[in-house]
């Protein structure tokens, strides 16, 4: 009687763990939205606010941008202001023919991951949160006046499986990969080996039951 009790909640333990592995390998397949596509989707907002100044002025006229920050950064920014404000007259460095400069400084693409959770059913997650901003200031260049200037920011979270955080970090640009937390000793093997022993317990006293 003891000896099926035992077998019965082994077999028990067992499929739980194999739903929830199974389960979690499934939400695996979904698309993992990565690092890069994200900063994409808060500079867009960002120039969209940017474009709200830009149409008042008028489109015939010239826009010239000055960015500052790593080459990385000023070639990711250049890249989606060409494709987002494609309908204006754009610049960039030094230009004696444009109606209004933009300086652009103090870009900064931040990525936070904290610390992974995990729990005996095989969950192992990450917090992931990216932050988009830089400084912005639109100048009158025959006037040499300031007409407006402001920082712009935008944040995005979500929960991301662990085993799955380097397909977030997919692109050449090294500012799209962050500080990733390392496991633990107990969440690298003793979770896995608690699931391996369980099932394989399980196994073995199902086929000496059968055989009895």
């Amino acid at each position: 009687m003891l000896f099926r009790l035992t077998l019965n909640i082994l077999l028990f333990c067992s499929f739980i763990f194999s739903a929830r592995f199974l389960e979690a390998r499934d939400s695996d397949s979904l698309r993992i939205l990565p690092n890069i596509e994200i900063f994409e989707n808060e500079l867009k907002s960002c120039l969209r606010i940017i474009e709200d100044k830009l149409v008042i002025y008028g489109r015939d006229k010239i826009f010239n941008f000055q960015l500052s920050g790593t080459p990385q950064e000023q070639d990711f920014f250049r890249n989606e202001v060409r494709r987002y404000l494609s309908d204006y007259k754009i610049t960039f460095g030094d230009s004696a023919e444009a109606n209004y400069i933009l300086k652009i400084g103090k870009i900064q693409p931040l990525i936070i991951y904290k610390e992974s959770k995990s729990d005996l059913l095989l969950n192992k997650t990450i917090d992931r949160r990216l932050v988009f901003s830089f400084a912005v200031e639109i100048k009158d260049r025959m006037r040499n006046e300031i007409l407006h200037s402001e920082i712009l920011k935008e944040s995005y979270s979500d929960l991301i499986d662990y085993d799955y955080i380097y397909e977030a970090e997919v692109s050449t640009y090294e500012f799209t990969k962050g500080k990733i937390p390392q496991q633990s000793a107990f969440q690298q093997m003793i979770i896995p080996g608690i699931v391996i022993f369980t099932s394989a317990v399980a196994i073995v006293l199902f086929f000496v039951v059968r055989s009895k």
